[in-house]
């Protein structure tokens, strides 16, 4: 006598159930990729907040009449909280320090110990080829393919921002 099978068994439902389960669980990191995601959205924050900083701080180069200086320093700020900053034709030099007083951010430099490295929420490494650019990455970032690269300004063309997010 032959029956009529119109569904699955418990077993083969649990079964495929688990097989699917054990495939998302493997599949859903190379799909979603937050902690990518968020490193790239965390580097495009802080070359707006650099780029914003600079609007600022050539507008009041220009005030100034400093905006075609090679080398200059601005004062920014007032009162207790004023500080000098190194401008060159008007914007940011390409120097940590200077990141450090415009940006309200934990930066590291690649010359800090250790210690204060695994501090910082930032680790800013100069250019060894060139004088003008640094290399700014998060910290606990991949070292390589996941950084902000900030060219300073010349006589010829504003600062120039450079993303590598192919290792986020």
């Amino acid at each position: 006598m032959l029956r009529n099978n119109l569904g699955f068994t418990l077993q083969e439902v649990v079964v495929v159930i688990t097989l699917m389960g054990i495939l998302s669980v493997a599949a859903a990191p190379q799909i979603i990729n937050l902690n990518s995601d968020a490193r790239v959205a965390t580097l495009h924050g802080i070359q707006d907040s650099i780029a914003g900083a600079n609007n600022i701080i050539y507008s009041k180069a220009a005030a100034n009449g400093q905006q075609r200086q090679t080398n200059s320093s601005l004062t920014i700020g007032s009162g207790n909280t004023s500080s000098q900053i190194n401008i060159g034709h008007g914007y940011l030099t390409a120097d940590i320090a200077n990141l450090a007083k415009v940006l309200d951010a934990n930066i590291a430099g690649h010359l800090d110990s250790a210690i204060t490295q695994a501090k910082a929420d930032w680790i800013i490494t100069s250019n060894s080829h060139s004088d003008d650019t640094l290399i700014i990455r998060q910290n606990g970032a991949p070292e390589t393919d996941c950084h902000l690269v900030y060219t300073q300004a010349t006589a010829t063309s504003t600062p120039n921002f450079t993303l590598n997010t192919k290792g986020c």
